[in-house]
């Protein structure tokens, strides 16, 4: 008698060290061996027995892969394929994720089958954060704001804001995002800016995301905008749940807890909408996916921004979700839709109480059998000096 077992899928766990099928190529479950592309899979059990805990670490040993070119910058990965920077490839990634119902279902299909096989790792902290925030991951208008004491911060000021839309990019409708005071003062201020002025900030605004080097021309950026027509919150809203249901399952099973960061600024810009800017945001969430597996990225800049949004009740709420926390200190000036990064023990953000309520969550996590610490970064900090 004769026996023969089908080779398990490229979504199945894989013995050993060696993958025998991908759908990376072909987008179908075929063999290594019969695909004509060159494809290297990094499987479950060499990524543990690495000991990997970031994707560079996961990468190293992966021809024509060359990662942590970044040097001491280690808050992102930064990886290169044969020449190419994948930095920004999160952007298009994301765009029709939020945009489209039916093409989030094949991105999210590959989602989970890459955490199941490359891009996850095991620790006690081990998680995944995304950004619903469309087109833009987090905006400013100046990125080299003066303060009073010489030191250089990330400013959002809303006037010149106003100037963007209005002027430089001349969105339709914009002007209803605006008072009147504000539309008058971005005129002014719009006829007082040198071309250097302007350039410089629509380059602020629209160059890219954080370590990207690439970014938008303002044509480009236009026709970002025209791919959301029509998205509004509940459709935006919407999307992502599709994306909760389908990838949280998978999370739970390989052992990781996804976050989501909060939009930055915490309200709609450019005429779209954001869904995660408010504890209402937040519970949206849990009565979408109950699951433990979705929590949050907890930064206190971006919610904090937000005179109506109660950090430490937040967290108070929300704290066994709260897998990572981003800790920043905002100041509100006397727009309230204009702020500026302050000093971590400055600003609006009462640092001691939220760091306090942290390791209040901390403590019940322990009393509880649960030794996971919530891991703290302190970001988006001054510059106080151009070389270090």
């Amino acid at each position: 008698m004769v026996t023969a077992q089908q080779d398990a899928g490229a979504d199945a766990p894989t013995a050993g060290y060696t993958a025998k099928t991908s759908t990376g190529a072909t987008k179908t479950d075929k063999p290594l061996i019969t695909t004509g592309q060159s494809i290297s899979v990094i499987t479950r059990q060499q990524i543990d027995d690495q000991g990997a805990m970031d994707l560079n670490q996961v990468l190293n040993y992966t021809p024509g892969v060359f990662t942590n070119f970044a040097g001491a910058a280690t808050r992102f990965d930064t990886i290169s394929l044969r020449g190419f920077h994948g930095g920004v490839w999160i952007i298009p990634y994301w765009t029709v994720l939020k945009i489209s119902k039916p093409t989030a279902a094949i991105m999210t299909c590959g989602f989970a089958i890459s955490s199941k096989r490359l891009g996850i790792w095991r620790n006690s902290a081990s998680g995944r954060c995304v950004t619903t925030s469309p087109i833009l991951d987090w905006t400013r208008t100046d990125l080299e704001y003066e303060l009073p004491d010489g030191a250089k911060a990330l400013r959002f000021d809303q006037v010149a804001f106003a100037v963007f839309e209005l002027h430089i990019l001349r969105r339709a409708g914009a002007e209803v995002d605006y008072s009147a005071e504000e539309i008058q003062q971005a005129a002014q201020r719009f006829t007082e800016m040198s071309d250097e002025d302007k350039t410089r900030l629509a380059r602020n605004i629209i160059a890219g995301l954080p370590g990207a080097e690439e970014g938008y021309t303002l044509d480009q950026f236009r026709a970002q905008l025209a791919r959301y027509e029509g998205i509004d919150h509940d459709i935006l809203r919407e999307n992502f749940a599709y994306f909760l249901r389908a990838i949280i399952p998978v999370a739970e099973e390989v052992g990781v807890r996804m976050t989501v960061h909060p939009d930055d600024p915490p309200w709609p810009i450019l005429g779209l909408p954001r869904i995660v800017s408010t504890a209402d945001d937040m519970q949206w969430m849990v009565d979408t996916v109950a699951s433990m597996a979705n929590g949050f990225t907890f930064c206190t800049g971006s919610y904090g921004v937000r005179a109506d949004n109660d950090l430490v009740g937040m967290i108070a709420r929300f704290g066994p979700r709260i897998y990572f926390a981003h800790l920043r200190s905002t100041q509100r000036e006397s727009n309230p839709r204009s702020f500026h990064e302050a000093a971590h023990l400055a600003g609006d953000v009462d640092m001691f109480a939220v760091i306090k309520a942290i390791a209040h969550e901390e403590q019940r996590r322990k009393n509880a059998g649960d030794e996971d610490a919530i891991p703290m970064r302190p970001d988006h900090g001054y510059q106080r000096c151009s070389t270090i």
